[in-house]
């Protein structure tokens, strides 16, 4: 028996067609990106042919070995920060900085689905596991129609109908926004229409993505704009991400199952713009009866301005189910119920573990000050430096790190025979890079080359299993012929869910049967989250160094009437446990205006100072025997996009023009024909951390990336329609683009 890579269905051996869909053996997706189907992820999850492949995700129909049943895949796979080369199972991941900043936020949030007991009619989270240099999240997957293939097969169904069908699912996302997880829209397409009529959110993970990133562009599709909120859709200052997103869409898709026309999200934009009215027509002009309890409620959980619509899932319910006079907002005036008052606080919390932050940047500029200063004193309050950790054996590795007031992190070993073993090889973050104390820096050391274990014989020499993975080493153990015991304990150094230990140790004899012990690491010892708010920055940095976090302070608030560098909130809460080394945001007032931090990497002295002084920032040049006071910036602080107040220092560290970054791109133009492909070669120079080099596509869909060599760079691209698109390469203030030309 087979399975089938598109349905899942078993069938003889000798069948070449899958007899429930039709489905031919072989066919692979058409999509690059994909999985080869029939792929084997985590020992259980046979991977078939892709569900769904956006910009963020690849979603993949797979069977769970375990438990003998259908699931659903999600591969994060986010198309302008990683690619996979043909016929390579793992990404490529080609902007590290941002590939792994989403990825860490996806994935806490698919942590706190997997911790909640989901309600039945809502796909649940049941495993998260990282692999192939991305991560995977597996949900449970739903068996029924797409609603919008069912209201257009079975057309306008009645209020009543509408209501019954989704009053279920109106009571378990609002159960989600209880469990502090809101999806931020959805459309029929989500949901699943059961064979008993009920309904069934089968497809509201990838959405959380357009929750945490600053771009709202990720909502591409045009056939699904419609449904999500005004707000999601536009750029405002004000944060957009609320329960009252979700009302939103499902107030929209119970007017289109009870059929209303739902127009486009540009035009009703454009119009609400213009003469600030919704388009929407409400049901009675559909000559549609209905009561006008309910008519209301559904106008007030659908109004394009969120000022005058309902604000959470629940006063949507108790409005549709009420047997008093509902009132329609918009005629009234916007009203902000007590609960939203009191909850400011915590909204902006939660916006910050979403990695979500506001600020009103105003257009003024401010006054210029001195243009540079250069210093030896030390960077900054609770900054350090990065040393040169490649070509150190692990102890010196720890001890470099530790005078810097950072901790080491292992994250693997690598065969290597052109260096010592036990030597560092790789680390995580770039030497000379600026960055808060207590924060973790990543390395991987070099082993020899394993001697091969004789299987045949009963008596073996144990390898050295430490630094692998888990089920890595109890694969071997397995395959030895040997037992295994797990024990886990805290580790400074090994990565949780590394072994980090072993008995009897390496190179010892063992007979076949015998069990050998894994001690598996369970990260660093914990450190608990003290309660900062209220403090002042100075007091907050403090206390959260002294306890090992990372504190990183960004200004989540502009007030001038509370104090200046006053803690507003923290991403997480006082009491929480988290491995030392843990980052936390912390969010401070500023009592005057702030200012967007550009890149400056690349750039000269003077042009980094000209260009700081335009915004109103002072360059910090910072000086010792390793950097000189002139050159070319190879580093700052704060970060590029980071927001500072008008006046402030940002620090550089420089490098003379031997040494300065340069990237060399050929060709500059293009021409080509669809299906053609090219290769833009890419040097460069002086960039130790080739990752940090980033592309980006002017326009989506006219060409895409088919193999990256990741030694160099350069990239293969594939044209796919006709059109225009600019190719920009880029790494700190450096930019070179090619412009592509493709004709049919």
């Amino acid at each position: 028996m087979k399975f089938c890579m598109n349905c899942m269905a078993q069938y003889d051996d000798s069948i070449k067609k899958c007899p429930e869909c039709g489905f031919a053996e072989g066919t692979i997706p058409f999509n690059s990106r994909c999985i080869e189907p029939g792929g084997i992820l985590a020992d259980r999850y046979i991977v078939g042919m892709p569900l769904v492949i956006d910009s963020w995700f690849v979603k993949y129909i797979g069977w769970d070995a375990l438990l003998n049943k259908k699931t659903a895949i999600y591969e994060y796979s986010p198309v302008r920060y990683c690619a996979r080369n043909i016929g390579d199972t793992s990404i490529t991941v080609l902007k590290e900085k941002e590939f792994y900043k989403y990825m860490e936020r996806f994935v806490k949030k698919a942590q706190l689905l997997a911790q909640l007991r989901l309600p039945e009619n809502i796909a649940a989270v049941s495993e998260i596991f990282e692999k192939n240099n991305t991560s995977y999240v597996i949900c449970s997957l739903g068996e029924g129609m797409k609603l919008g293939e069912y209201i257009k097969k079975n057309g306008a169904v009645s209020p009543k109908v509408a209501e019954s069908m989704f009053m279920p699912v109106l009571r378990s996302i609002d159960k989600l926004h209880d469990s502090g997880f809101v999806i931020g829209g959805f459309s029929p397409d989500d949901f699943l229409v059961r064979e008993d009529g009920s309904l069934f959110l089968n497809s509201y993970l990838e959405n959380t993505l357009y929750n945490i990133t600053e771009d709202r562009s990720d909502i591409t599709q045009k056939e699904k704009q419609k449904y999500f909120s005004y707000e999601r859709l536009r750029e405002t200052d004000i944060p957009s991400i609320a329960p009252s997103c979700d009302v939103y869409s499902a107030a929209l898709i119970m007017h289109e199952i009870m059929g209303v026309k739902i127009p486009e999200a540009s035009e009703r934009d454009a119009f609400f713009e213009k003469k600030h009215k919704d388009m929407l027509k409400l049901l009675g002009a559909y000559h549609i009866r209905i009561d006008a309890n309910k008519e209301a409620a559904l106008r007030n959980a659908s109004y394009v301005d969120r000022a005058y619509r309902t604000h959470d899932m629940d006063s949507f319910i108790k409005e549709l189910l009420s047997d008093k006079k509902v009132n329609i907002l918009s005629k009234k005036g916007p009203v902000v119920p007590a609960w939203a008052k009191i909850a400011i606080t915590a909204v902006i919390t939660a916006l910050i573990v979403g990695g979500v932050l506001f600020f009103v940047m105003k257009n003024r500029k401010p006054e210029k000050s001195d243009r540079i200063i250069v210093t030896t004193s030390e960077i900054s309050s609770g900054l350090t430096f990065v040393p040169q950790l490649v070509g150190h054996d692990f102890e010196e590795a720890v001890r470099l790190l530790n005078s810097s007031g950072l901790f080491i992190e292992l994250r693997g070993k690598e065969v290597s025979g052109s260096v010592k073993s036990n030597t560092v090889i790789s680390q995580s973050v770039s030497a000379g890079t600026i960055i808060e104390k207590n924060s973790v820096v990543g390395i991987v050391l070099s082993v020899p080359a394993e001697i091969p274990v004789n299987t045949e014989s009963d008596v073996l020499t144990l390898p050295d299993l430490t630094l692998m993975e888990r089920s890595e080493a109890e694969k071997r153990l397995k395959e030895y012929g040997l037992g295994c015991e797990i024990n886990q304990d805290y580790n400074d150094y090994a990565t949780a869910g590394l072994v980090c230990g072993q008995e009897p140790a390496a190179g010892n004899p063992v007979s076949k049967g015998d069990t050998v012990i894994l001690t598996v690491s369970k990260g660093r010892m914990p450190a608990v989250m003290p309660d900062v708010k209220g403090k002042s920055r100075d007091e907050a940095m403090k206390e959260l160094t002294e306890r090992g976090f990372s504190p990183v302070f960004v200004y989540g608030e502009q007030d001038k009437d509370k104090a200046d560098e006053q803690v507003v909130s923290q991403s997480m809460e006082s009491g929480t446990e988290a491995p030392k080394g843990s980052s936390v945001m912390i969010s401070l007032n500023s009592s005057t205006e702030l200012v967007k931090v550009s890149s400056l990497v690349g750039l000269s002295k003077d042009e980094a100072a000209d260009k700081l002084s335009e915004a109103g920032l002072i360059l910090s040049v910072y000086t010792d025997d390793t950097y000189p006071s002139e050159g070319y910036v190879c580093a700052q602080f704060p970060s590029v996009g980071s927001a500072v107040k008008s006046g402030s220092e940002i620090t550089v560290l420089l490098t003379d023009e031997e040494h300065a970054s340069k990237i060399n791109i050929s060709p500059d133009n293009k021409e080509l024909s669809v299906g053609d492909k090219f290769v833009l070669e890419i040097e460069c120079i002086n960039i130790p951390d080739l990752v940090a080099v980033e592309y980006e596509l002017s326009e989506e869909g006219i060409i895409e990336p088919v193999y990256i060599d990741t030694d160099t760079l350069s990239m293969t691209f594939k044209a796919l329609k006709e059109g225009e698109v600019t190719i920009s390469i880029t790494y700190g203030g450096i930019e070179k683009k090619c412009k592509v030309s493709v004709r049919k």
